[in-house]
């Protein structure tokens, strides 16, 4: 388990409650949902259920299955009511802790069974000593069951944790063989899920990885995104032809770009955002958005994968290879503008370098007329501007004072009275460029970049 200490604290805080617990713990696969809770179990004791696909009488018997390797009790569950008394006896005075991993399936097993453990929940369980934490992966389905309003749990829960891809700056601190360089561009292959990223191995370089867990014949990774998308949504192929849309984007496209099929596509952008797969980056001079791909691995995945699945079927994963290395730092180069905008944003209300950094209001990029901006922050009279430079030369003198040109434009444009200006460059800065540095402009460069990090201390995982 990786750095899920709130979570974990949520969790805690609830067991010693010595009150009835019905916690919703959810977010899409590989994320750690299940690592989470099983440890959990080995501290604290308790049962773990796993609900396996297929009609009622199979779930009661792997239910009654778990219950028996587990906790060495003799149970056969007829149907599901009987399971609900199980759960109301064995809480009725002690803590009980029950996990069910997958329990939306339930549902699909059998229809009654929500709101079977809504009226059990009601009746008896809420005055009870059950700590029921009840995981699931399909998003959509879990919005159904518990978190709208019309769903039969709604109002049931005492908690709810969603779990969440990691922000760069976390997932960096799992490499530790790594470079900067290296770990920004492992970030910009396999993002911030525990799943995938914790698969790379820090002995070989990053495209290194790519080659043995996406390229080649059999790789673990070589399907996911078409394989989580079949699994978790109803239409997988519309979620694949939006998504590949979006990759085509030079950062994304507006939602006038994106067609489906049949109907309108917000829908299906809804659920993705749910899924944390997309999101939408905002222009801060007039409200303009797009939608993004916001999970690192997949934007890679529909940039040089998708496209080109019939060379890795005809085994010319060179091919494939060839395209990444030439295309890479254009691909990067995103990945280091979200970078940045995620820098700004854990600063909010500490300091980078000597300059402090206000509270932020709101966040995104700037572009108007012929101004672009990689990062744009609003926070009182105050804008934040910021570029990212992701390539091995160094940043001259001309090149900032260009940026401090367009700082003045967009200060005007926002209506601001003062402004801070970041520049984050892979490759550094000239000396020349270095004098123009103070504290309304913040040069920094990957060494710069990690000893910030190690000043970073997080609320929330």
């Amino acid at each position: 388990m990786f750095d899920r200490e709130e979570e974990w604290r949520i969790l805690e805080n609830a067991y010693y409650s010595d009150k009835a617990e019905l916690i919703i713990v959810y977010g899409r696969r590989r994320l750690g949902k299940t690592t989470l809770v099983k440890e959990f179990l080995k501290k604290y004791g308790g049962v773990y259920i796993f609900t396996p696909r297929g009609d009622i009488s199979d779930v009661l018997e792997f239910f009654s299955d778990s219950i028996i390797q587990q906790l060495g009790e003799f149970v056969r569950f007829g149907s599901f009511k009987d399971f609900l008394e199980y759960l109301r006896v064995k809480s009725s005075n002690q803590r009980f802790l029950v996990v069910i991993d997958e329990f939306q399936r339930l549902y699909e097993a059998y229809k009654p069974s929500i709101s079977m453990l809504q009226h059990y929940w009601d009746s008896f369980l809420r005055n009870s000593k059950i700590m029921l934490i009840l995981v699931g992966s399909a998003v959509g389905v879990i919005n159904r069951l518990v978190l709208a309003g019309d769903a039969p749990l709604f109002g049931r829960r005492t908690r709810e944790i969603r779990i969440r891809e990691l922000p760069y700056a976390i997932t960096r601190r799992y490499w530790k063989k790594f470079s900067e360089s290296e770990k920004i561009e492992c970030y910009g292959f396999f993002g911030g899920t525990p799943g995938y990223f914790t698969l790379v191995d820090e002995n070989i370089s990053p495209l290194e990885n790519i080659e043995d867990l996406v390229l080649s014949p059999g790789a673990p990774l070589i399907q996911e995104p078409e394989e989580l998308l079949s699994e978790e949504t109803r239409a997988p192929a519309t979620y694949i032809s939006i998504l590949s849309r979006i990759s085509r984007g030079k950062r994304g496209m507006p939602l006038t770009k994106i067609k489906v099929r049949r109907g309108s596509p917000t829908m299906y952008l809804r659920t993705l955002m749910m899924m944390d797969i997309i999101s939408t980056l905002k222009s801060l001079a007039q409200g303009d958005r797009i939608y993004i791909i916001n999970d690192e691995f997949f934007r890679f995945w529909f940039k040089f994968i998708y496209p080109k699945q019939s060379f890795l079927e005809l085994g010319r994963k060179d091919l494939v290879k060839k395209a990444i290395i030439t295309e890479k730092n254009d691909y990067l180069s995103f990945t280091f503008e979200k970078i940045l905008r995620e820098l700004i944003l854990l600063s909010s209300g500490k300091s980078i370098k000597d300059t402090e950094i206000p509270f932020i209001e709101d966040i995104g990029a700037f572009w108007w007329k012929n101004i672009e901006a990689d990062a744009c922050a609003v926070a009182g009279d105050m804008v934040i501007i910021g570029e990212a430079k992701w390539r091995d030369e160094k940043i001259n003198r001309r090149e900032v004072e260009k940026f401090l040109a367009k700082r003045e434009i967009i200060i005007n444009k926002m209506g601001k009275k003062k402004a801070i200006g970041i520049i984050i460059a892979k490759g550094g800065f000239s000396n020349d460029a270095r004098k123009l540095e103070n504290t309304d402009l913040i040069l920094l460069d990957l060494d710069d970049l990690s000893e910030h990090y190690k000043r970073i201390t997080f609320s929330h995982a």
